[in-house]
């Protein structure tokens, strides 16, 4: 019965979180044209499975990904097409049974990493958030004392959360790290 209502509780926590990402945070990052792409959150539905999860990714990934499942050109209609789609799909759940399309979303960061993620910027107000981005503080949680291996995978993982706390981050084109959108 604890188990349980632990679950529950952590699930309501989660999804109240999670209503602080909005549909304008989504389609700016979706239409963000920039080589330092704004992470986007949206469902991915497994077809086999049955089931949904929040993945979190730069928009441009998520672009792509829609262009490899619909096998899009990169021409000017071709580009609307897949802006479309990305910015028309209710409630932004998708599903790929392309793999590379499925290999263009993976930023590599597993359910361990994004618990840890929320437990480590847990109790922090957007603004405290916003704060600890733009000081690099978040960055130094992604690297300090962690393998090489997964650097990268780690600031997807922090961008999950700061995006369910609604701050708006990119990731840096030359350097990876993470930046706050204004």
């Amino acid at each position: 019965m604890t188990r349980a209502l632990l679950i529950l509780l952590a699930g309501c926590v989660t999804a109240a979180a999670e209503s602080r990402y909005t549909d304008a945070m989504y389609r700016k990052a979706i239409l963000d044209d920039s080589t330092s792409p704004l992470y986007v959150l949206f469902t991915l539905h497994d077809n086999k499975t049955g089931a949904d999860r929040m993945v979190c990714t730069g928009g441009n990934f998520l672009l792509g990904a829609i262009h490899m499942e619909y096998r899009l050109d990169y021409d000017a209609p071709a580009m609307k097409r897949g802006y479309d789609i990305a910015l028309r799909q209710p409630g932004h759940r998708f599903t790929f049974k392309n793999r590379k399309a499925l290999k263009n979303i993976d930023s590599g960061y597993t359910p361990q990493m994004l618990a840890e993620a929320r437990q480590r910027l847990s109790g922090m107000s957007p603004g405290q958030l916003r704060h600890a981005a733009e000081s690099g503080q978040i960055d130094q949680l992604c690297h300090r004392g962690r393998d090489v291996a997964v650097w990268d995978a780690w600031p997807a993982a922090m961008a999950h959360v700061l995006l369910e706390h609604g701050v708006l981050v990119g990731s840096a084109d030359r350097t990876g790290l993470l930046f706050v959108e204004r």
